[in-house]
């Protein structure tokens, strides 16, 4: 199978897109997480009366934020996904581009 550059182009693209998407997603769902961590330990710190409850809260906070782990669900569908779409369009922009010189050739 021969592939030509812009091929090769996608295929390099694609890979760089499966492993450094849900890289980085992760890492900024990480600085979320801590964040809303963040926002209600310092409540906590202001009512220290309820501080056990308000931790808990925090806790709840940091750990509903959702992930995306290289080898999990959510990072497979933020790799995949966009990865699989993207090869859709850019194989429908090609046949479009196609079809349209084919109108002019005549």
């Amino acid at each position: 199978m021969h592939l030509n550059g812009w091929q090769r182009i996608g295929i390099v693209a694609s890979v760089i897109w499966a492993i450094g998407a849900p890289i980085y997603l992760d890492s900024v769902a990480q600085q979320e997480a801590i964040g809303a961590f963040t926002h209600y330990y310092q409540a906590c710190l202001d009512n220290p009366i309820e501080f056990e409850q308000c931790l808990e809260r925090a806790r709840w906070a940091y750990n509903t934020v959702t992930r995306y782990p290289l080898l999990s669900a959510n990072g497979a569908i933020a790799a995949l996904v966009p990865v699989g779409l993207a090869w859709l369009l850019a194989y429908a922009l090609v046949y479009l581009g196609r079809w349209i010189r084919a109108g002019f050739k005549h």
